[in-house]
């Protein structure tokens, strides 16, 4: 198993332990300059964006950052 094979299968992993979703597709998506970017489909259709922070990120300054964009997006 190599790289991405191994991080799409901890990604399936961890969204079916923590939100009980069967995932059918990870397909990585290469944008991003601190993220880890990955579109997801599920056995049921759902289709979903996964972004994975670093473990060492500030997510406060991230929230902040996400809060901001939408602010901005509603205006």
């Amino acid at each position: 198993m190599d790289e991405a094979e191994r991080s799409a299968a901890l990604t399936a992993d961890g969204l079916e332990d923590r939100y009980g979703l069967v995932v059918d597709i990870v397909e990585p998506v290469h944008m991003g300059t601190e993220t880890i970017n990955r579109r997801v489909l599920t056995d049921d259709g759902l289709r979903l964006f996964v972004k994975q922070y670093p473990s060492m990120a500030d997510l406060d300054e991230a929230r902040n950052a996400w809060d901001m964009s939408e602010y901005c997006r509603a205006a």
